[in-house]
């Protein structure tokens, strides 16, 4: 079996560590060994040993918690919150006006979501890229202001 990384949630501090000390030791046994810890409780990081912590999260000392990658997406560790850094495919689909078919695409597809979290905007766009094929507008055909298209070339354009 190979787990690439673990995301769990527990009720408190005192829950967390008792379960990063259970699952450590468990899987020591089988000469595993489990690292790039992560929290962000403060307690909890403190009673991970700092060469078992992920690189983001070795000082505590900082005043806010790092960013953490996680499957796809980034943890805000602070605010406990997952959020998909796509400024910079948009920046670069805006910087190639006018908006196109192959501009879209290259935007939504780009973005790896396996958990589905993004799912219902990802969804949006591809009955609009179907209508697109449909309707055989060209991969760099510049895309006209419509209903249809609208949002996604605020989006994107």
């Amino acid at each position: 079996m190979y787990i690439d990384h673990l995301m769990k949630s527990t009720e408190t501090a005192a829950d967390a560590i008792s379960l990063a000390n259970k699952v450590s030791e468990q899987l020591n046994k089988g000469s595993f060994r489990l690292t790039k810890w992560c929290s962000n409780d403060r307690s909890v990081m403190a009673a991970i040993p700092e060469s078992e912590r992920a690189k983001t999260a070795v000082n505590l000392e900082l005043e806010q918690l790092p960013t953490q990658s996680a499957v796809g997406m980034k943890w805000k560790i602070e605010d406990d919150k997952f959020v998909w850094e796509i400024s910079n495919k948009l920046m670069s689909a805006k910087s190639k006006k006018p908006v196109t078919r192959q501009s879209i695409v290259s935007v939504v597809f780009s973005l790896f979501d396996p958990q589905g979290f993004i799912a219902p905007y990802i969804m949006k766009a591809k009955p609009i890229l179907q209508m697109l094929s449909r309707k055989k507008i060209g991969w760099d055909k510049p895309l006209e202001e419509n209903k249809n298209v609208q949002w996604i070339i605020k989006m994107v354009g």
